[in-house]
């Protein structure tokens, strides 16, 4: 029921831009996104290009990730000890194995920064929100859909793939770390066919402004009538 109500007019900043020079974003992706937001001043909502400063410094991204393979490190041994015996390279996949070792070398030190710097992204994160906007909008991923392997590394390179996943969870993954309410929903499509994910973020507890927004766009865009077509 509460999905159903009109969520209003917001005040909506938009992303449609990549945050990482290395990893650019596929121009059928940010006409997308630009799209959508055009799509919502139809609706009533204020839209304009604005994102949290936090995203793009990557320096302070980069520090949270320390966190990220201690946290890793310590689920292979949780994981081992639900099932009796200690996991080993050929259970994982071998960038999560990668992870787990780079996360057993790092010391207790740089895990309590990684942690107070984690919070600190939150703080920053959170001062965007304060100013005053009820979402941000931005690609779920930058590139279209990959191929199935794309993302995978070997045993001989297990971080082969990294690159290519950052592309798809640069403007993802930052939400992991804040903990903050965010939806992706299929509003867009390539001139393939390939479906494009639209992300909606919103500040801690308002989970309903997603729902609500995610519903009144569910009767523009009509996506369950869509399905996408095997790739070739």
């Amino acid at each position: 029921e509460v999905a159903r109500r009109d969520p209003g007019p917001l005040r909506i900043g938009l992303l449609a831009d990549s945050v990482r020079a290395a990893v650019p974003i596929d121009p059928e992706v940010a006409a997308a996104v630009r799209a959508v937001g055009e799509r919502l001043e139809s609706l009533g909502h204020d839209v304009s290009e604005a994102s949290p400063a936090a995203l793009h410094d990557q320096d302070l991204i980069r520090e949270t990730q320390t966190q990220w393979a201690a946290g890793v490190a310590e689920s292979i041994d949780t994981f081992g000890e639900w099932i009796g015996r200690e996991l080993t390279a050929d259970d994982v996949e071998p960038f999560t194995w990668f992870l787990a070792q780079r996360g057993r070398d790092t010391s207790a030190v740089e895990t309590a920064r990684g942690a107070d710097r984690s919070m600190v992204f939150r703080r920053r994160m959170a001062e965007w929100w304060a100013e005053g906007y009820d979402l941000l909008l931005a690609p779920t991923c930058l590139q279209a859909a990959p191929l199935l392997g794309q993302m995978s590394g070997t045993p001989e390179i297990p971080y082969a793939g990294v690159e290519v996943t950052l592309a798809y969870s640069t403007l993802t993954a930052p939400f992991n770390t804040t903990g903050q309410p965010a939806i992706s929903l299929p509003l867009a499509r390539t001139t393939s066919g390939l479906p494009i994910g639209i992300q909606f973020v919103a500040d801690y507890g308002l989970d309903h402004r997603l729902l609500q927004l995610g519903h009144q766009l569910e009767q523009e865009y009509r996506w369950a009538d869509e399905r996408s077509p095997l790739h070739p």
